[in-house]
Parts: structure tokens; C-alpha cells; sequence
């Protein structure tokens, strides 16, 4: 499995961050972390809200889809992500995305995010992580790329 995590301090209060990242416009922005995704639009699945259980489905215009379920809901602390698919094959089989938040004094928060990927086909999984390593996939990279937007959010 492939795995990183990242620290974002932000000089917003907790509640201002909470409500950022509930917003799945944000979303969009967040998720443009490179040129092979850059066109995923978010959207939440008509029979589920922001909550446990919640389906987004991530689509490009490429004919790429992912859906992701909420897996973990405790706002304004926690929340994650967990992929239950992804077409075309060959996607990750396992991907989860935490995002944890907690106050760091007036005004000012801190987010620890986690990226986990794994490939599990017994007879394509080790070529499709060294892969994911190689082309920049690897999980520290795409947290490189949410951290360093995660700021822009609160800019005017």
C-alpha cells in the first residue's frame, strides 16, 4: 500500500475551514492537482447529502468516473473518503483520503490530511504501485498538490 500524510497550518478559524471543505465547489478546485485529472467535477449523489453513507462521484471528461462514499463523519474534526469504484480499470482497489482538523489557537487551524492507495490484482498489483511511484501518483505528491491549495481557498 501506498500511503503519505501532510500537516496545513491556516490562519482561518476552525468553523471557516469546516464550511470551506464542505462545499463541493471547492471540491473541484482541490482536486485539479494534476493534468491528468483536471477535469473531475464533483457530485453528490441526489439520494445522499454531506453525512455517513454520502456517495460523490468524481467525472471527467476523459471517461474517467470515481465513487466515493463518506466514510467517516465527525464534523468539524474528521472526515474521509473512501473510493468503492473507479472506471476505467485499472484504478486503485483501495484509496481512502482523511482529512482530520483542529484548532491551533485564535483564528488559526490546522488540517492533517492522509492518502492511501493500493492496487490489490495479485498478477498487476506490484508493476501498478512502482508505476503510481514512478508518474508521480504516489500519494505524497497528490497531498503536496491539496495542501498547497488548501490556502487558496481563503485568499480574496
Amino acid at each position: 500500500m501506498l500511503s503519505a500524510d501532510r500537516t496545513v497550518d491556516l490562519n482561518q478559524p476552525l468553523e471557516t475551514v469546516w464550511t470551506a471543505l464542505q462545499d463541493l465547489r471547492h471540491w473541484e478546485y482541490l482536486l485539479r492537482i494534476d493534468r491528468f485529472i483536471q477535469a473531475f467535477r464533483p457530485v453528490l449523489a441526489a439520494n445522499a447529502g454531506l453525512g455517513p453513507g454520502g456517495l460523490i462521484t468524481l467525472e471527467s471528461g476523459r471517461q474517467i468516473r470515481q465513487t466515493w462514499t463518506i466514510s467517516d463523519w465527525a464534523p468539524p474534526e474528521r472526515f474521509a473518503l473512501s473510493l468503492v469504484s473507479a472506471e476505467p480499470w485499472p484504478g486503485p482497489e483501495h484509496a481512502r483520503l482523511s482529512f482530520s482538523a483542529s484548532s491551533a489557537g485564535e483564528g488559526h487551524c490546522r488540517i492533517d490530511l492522509r492518502l492511501e492507495l493500493e492496487f490489490r490484482r495479485p498478477w498487476l498489483a506490484p508493476v501498478l504501485n512502482w508505476m503510481a511511484a514512478m508518474v508521480g501518483r504516489e500519494p505524497g505528491r497528490t497531498l503536496d498538490r491539496i495542501a498547497g491549495r488548501l490556502p487558496r481557498l481563503f485568499q480574496e
